[in-house]
């Protein structure tokens, strides 16, 4: 009676909860007593999240990481869009299909798949591999299938014959349809070739033991063994053949296999034997011829025989001997084939035609060195050698400085030829000349394009014809001495000399040169004697020369311009020109009788200068003859050595 009716403090009030986010459940931090249910409120509690209506004790479970039905978890078992795990009882990483559970996360001993056919193996699953061993090992549905590991090697038997193919195999638990565990098939198309089939003659290899019809074939012939090569054969030694072998014939009449004079056709002789194989011995007329061995040596001689059943006394049953008055002389022994030469010296001891090394084209030395060194004391010659490629035939000096010498080239200045060390005769691969007169006239061997052999090289000079000296020195670069000229501006001689037969030797490029001789251009220093001058030697002593200068000395040639006896002897022009007390007319004159004071690069047969033979470049001296007798020609040969 307080005008008031069901206020909130009537006894019997309900509890209510404040419904902040509309869900039906209410905070049961924020409640009201009130008899009727007030805006807002509602008679559930229990919303664990009253600001989200999505949370409450009524929603569904989801996986995300929030406890969505208010039941004090977060994501458990079976939330609704929780995946499927797989117990995976053997750790194996495959699970059991049977086994499943729902999860937000990954529980222990679960995974994400169902695929172990056998949970309670780890050595079975999907990714193990399959062994022969009577079970689904990789849980394919297949039991060692083909291609599992421990299996056997089985070959392909397409003929059906029981022996496989080595070329198509299988790798299988057990022996599959079709394939065998042997590989010997030779043919696995034709079922009658096989390790097991028997050789027959028919051009196959029928049992496949690599041999085509090989001796015992099947449908083969016998043969007979003709061991003394007569063309019969022994009765009693066999064969069977598809085809003829070696040492066999068809023939089996011969009465004595191991003499070869005696068979069915041969020519019965007193030597009481059955030659003939008739079942008679001697009963022919026929007499045998014996050879007289008249110096005992066993060798009997070709143009002494006598008939006879029986060897007569001091004869013997061969013609051997080429000689039977020399029991040494023999054609089996020392001198095989007779033409007086031994087997050691013999360039073919089987052809009496070739004798001894380096005389024939047939048996080359590779130089003249190797032919003395295995013919000792052979004589100074043309020898044929090959020291590479080319066979050809090279003057070999045997008697020089101790011999093997081969000669490269010579160089006969009467002509007017010189080689310059740039000249295109000392690197090009000519090759002129006659080998058979090796002193006389220009000659450059194809010794010079292909020796290597030797370490030295030997330069032996001629004056006016007439042998002067020789001078050896060493090897200057490797190779042929073409290959060593090719490189550039090279000069043999440069190198230090080794041995001369003449004193006074100069070393280095000058050729060999003594107070009276040995030298070219002698005495054309200008201004003073042949012994001095502002070069402190006389210019113009290498070999070829040129004098560009009267005091240049830049020679490197092998050739000889002449002695400087040639310069004209009836005119003095100018004190301190001379030589020898004859006149220098001018510097060109110096020349050694060229006509021109350069380009002298004389080429064998074809060069444009020539001596200046009675002739002169000034009209003092037209009458001088510059080739007289008072001057030299000098000719060098070049040879290369041991």
């Amino acid at each position: 009676c307080d005008g008031v009716i069901d206020e909130d403090i009537a006894v019997d009030t309900t509890l209510w909860y404040d419904d902040g986010d509309g869900d039906g459940y209410g905070d049961n931090t924020d409640t009201l007593s009130s008899c009727s249910q007030p805006t807002g409120y509602v008679i559930n509690d229990g919303d664990c999240n009253d600001n989200n209506e999505d949370i409450s004790p009524n929603a569904t479970e989801t996986c995300n990481n929030i406890d969505d039905d208010c039941d004090g978890d977060i994501d458990e078992q079976n939330s609704q869009d929780a995946p499927t795990w797989y117990a995976d009882g053997d750790n194996d990483g495959y699970g059991d299909a049977t086994a499943t559970v729902n999860a937000c996360s990954q529980p222990v001993d679960y995974v994400s798949n169902g695929d172990d056919c056998n949970d309670n193996n780890e050595d079975i699953s999907p990714n193990a591999t399959e062994t022969c061993n009577s079970r689904d090992d990789n849980c394919d549905g297949d039991i060692d299938e083909l291609g599992a590991t421990g299996g056997n090697t089985f070959y392909e038997d397409t003929d059906e014959d029981g022996y496989g193919d080595i070329n198509s195999t299988i790798e299988a638990c057990a022996q599959p349809t079709g394939f065998v565990s042997d590989n010997t098939d030779c043919d696995d198309q034709n079922d009658a070739i096989s390790p097991g089939s028997a050789e027959i003659c028919n051009g196959i290899d029928d049992n496949c033991n690599g041999d085509t019809d090989e001796l015992g074939a099947t449908g083969g012939s016998t043969f007979y063994e003709d061991g003394d090569n007569d063309g019969y054969g022994d009765i009693n030694s066999t064969i069977e053949a598809c085809a003829q072998p070696t040492g066999f014939v068809s023939d089996n009449t011969d009465c004595d296999d191991n003499n070869n004079s005696s068979y069915p056709s041969a020519l019965e002789i007193c030597n009481n034997k059955d030659d003939d194989c008739d079942g008679t011995v001697d009963n022919g007329t026929t007499y045998s011829n014996f050879y007289l061995d008249a110096d005992e040596d066993g060798l009997g001689d070709p143009n002494v025989t006598v008939s006879s059943c029986l060897l007569p006394v001091g004869y013997v049953e061969n013609a051997d001997d080429c000689d039977d008055g020399d029991n040494l002389s023999t054609s089996i022994s020392n001198d095989a084939d007779c033409d007086g030469v031994l087997t050691g010296e013999d360039c073919d001891d089987n052809d009496m035609t070739v004798l001894e090394f380096g005389t024939a084209s047939s048996c080359p030395g590779t130089s003249c060195s190797e032919i003395l060194s295995t013919v000792p004391g052979i004589a100074d010659g043309v020898y044929w050698i090959q020291p590479s490629v080319t066979k050809h035939q090279a003057y070999c000096d045997m008697t020089t400085a101790g011999g093997g010498w081969t000669m490269l080239l010579n160089l006969d200045t009467s002509d007017g030829h010189v080689m310059w060390w740039g000249n295109a005769l000392w690197t090009d691969s000519n090759v002129y000349g006659d080998v058979s007169i090796p002193f006389s006239g220009d000659h450059k061997s194809q010794a010079y394009m292909e020796m290597t052999e030797g370490s030295q090289l030997m330069l032996v000079i001629h004056k006016n014809g007439q042998y002067i000296g020789w001078r050896s020195f060493n090897k200057n670069g490797s190779g042929t001495l073409l290959s060593y000229m090719q490189g550039g501006d090279n000069t043999p001689l440069t190198s230090a000399v080794v041995d001369s037969d003449v004193s006074s030797i100069w070393n280095g490029e000058r050729l060999v040169r003594t107070s009276t001789d040995l030298y070219a251009n002698r005495c054309v220093q200008y201004g003073g004697s042949c012994t001095s001058g502002s070069t402190g030697s006389p210019d113009g002593d290498r070999i070829g020369s040129v004098e560009a200068t009267p005091s240049n000395n830049n020679g490197g040639a092998l050739g000889n311009w002449h002695d400087m006896n040639y310069c004209c002897s009836s005119q003095s022009y100018g004190s301190g020109k001379s030589c020898n007390g004859s006149a220098f007319r001018t510097v060109s004159e110096a020349q050694a009788g060229w006509g021109s004071s350069s380009g002298q690069n004389g080429t064998f047969g074809s060069d444009s200068f020539a001596p200046m033979n009675n002739t002169a470049s000034d009209t003092g001296c037209s009458g001088a003859n510059w080739a007289g007798s008072s001057g030299y020609d000098y000719d060098y040969a070049l040879f290369i050595g041991p």
